[in-house]
């Protein structure tokens, strides 16, 4: 290497360096260090807006009441959120991968697999089901579920919001004995 081709690539180096110092100083990019390498990395405005966004998007799905759950083409889960996995006693790692089949009630299996069909054929459902829990124990649902699609229209999965329904069951089953048993003492 000559010492004009050495001073040339010194030069080069020492405009970008300015560069990157006026953009981080006019706040274009920031920048971060490797922990590994502890080199400095940058990020653009776009990068933190994106980073910001996505965790305002996860805190909401963390945070929301109602179970979120998402599968594949193939009904294999994918994502379920915190409440999900507490409505059915699973973490959330051990449900990822397991197909949606596996959860649901004995008495809705039927109903379960048309569901998923119309959902191929990108129909949204809302219907009322029961859900299996790992201890073995079944809870009353209502699942409002919705088909995703890709760019070309090809079914790729689904995404459903259950709501855990058991308390409000038993109390209109018990309002049904309790106006039955005055009905029949009349």
């Amino acid at each position: 290497m000559t010492p004009h081709t050495a001073l040339r690539g010194l030069t080069q180096r020492l405009a970008e360096a300015e560069s990157t110092i006026e953009a981080l100083l006019s706040g274009q990019v920031d920048a971060v260090v490797d922990s590994r390498s502890m080199t400095p990395v940058l990020l653009t405005k776009a990068q933190d807006a994106l980073r910001a966004s996505e965790e305002r998007y996860r805190r909401i799905v963390e945070t929301a009441t109602e179970g979120i759950w998402a599968v594949d083409e193939n009904s294999a889960t994918t994502f379920v959120n915190g409440q999900m996995a507490r409505m059915v006693g699973y973490s959330a790692e051990e449900m990822i991968g397991m197909p949606m089949g596996n959860f649901v009630g004995e008495a809705h299996r039927g109903r379960a697999a048309q569901a998923v069909e119309r959902g191929r054929q990108g129909v949204a459902v809302i219907e009322d089901s029961t859900i299996r829990r790992k201890d073995g124990s079944e809870i009353w649902v209502r699942v409002s579920a919705a088909p995703i699609h890709d760019s070309d229209g090809k079914y790729i999965g689904g995404l459903a919001m259950i709501t855990d329904r058991t308390q409000h069951r038993a109390a209109e089953e018990a309002l049904r004995r309790s106006e039955s048993s005055s009905t029949t003492r009349t």
